[in-house]
């Protein structure tokens, strides 16, 4: 049996989920996945031939770039940073704009594995969050600091997205304000 793949309608359907994901912090969105794969389907709703994009990981990102026109360039000049695990370094690297430009930061989407090695409990804040939501975070308090240096100085930053194995799309935009607990 031969699957069509409507990519239209899945970029739509995906492009409402992430930004409900940046509407409500920390609440997942369900996702349509593209080939099999929820960040090839990110990739897919957020490269056009106008923006850059680095991809580290073990997909077939060749598929995308073919359908998006999209150039791969460093971390640190991409506009999309698509990634299988999360790096310190990729974070730190990441544009987060500059004063006349602000939005010509980065925004990193990374998938995550079924085995979460660091997780934080944390509490979120800030727009689009009634008082406060708790949640587990997919990375360390370590990693959680650098997020908060990096995006304490708004509007300066980067937006972050998490794909779920079970495709969920969690988002971190960098007016979110997050809050390690014990």
């Amino acid at each position: 049996m031969r699957v069509e793949h409507d990519i239209e309608k899945i970029n739509r359907e995906n492009f409402r989920s992430s930004l409900e994901a940046l509407a409500r912090p920390g609440e997942p969105q369900p996702i349509l996945p593209l080939f099999d794969s929820g960040l090839l389907a990110m990739a897919s709703v957020f490269l056009y031939a106008e923006v850059t994009h680095y991809y580290r990981g073990n997909l077939e990102f060749d598929m995308i770039r073919a359908l998006c026109g999209s150039h791969q360039t460093t971390v640190d000049q991409a506009d999309y940073l698509f990634l299988d695990a999360l790096s310190v370094e990729h974070l730190q690297l990441a544009k987060s704009g500059t004063a006349e430009s602000p939005e010509l930061s980065a925004t990193i989407v990374c998938g995550l594995n079924d085995q979460l090695r660091h997780q934080a409990s944390a509490r979120l804040t800030g727009p689009g969050i009634k008082d406060y939501r708790d949640t587990t975070l997919p990375f360390d308090a370590n990693y959680a600091q650098l997020l908060t240096e990096k995006n304490e100085q708004f509007p300066f930053g980067v937006d972050l997205f998490f794909v779920s194995p079970d495709n969920m799309l969690f988002g971190l935009p960098r007016t979110t304000k997050i809050e390690v607990l014990p």
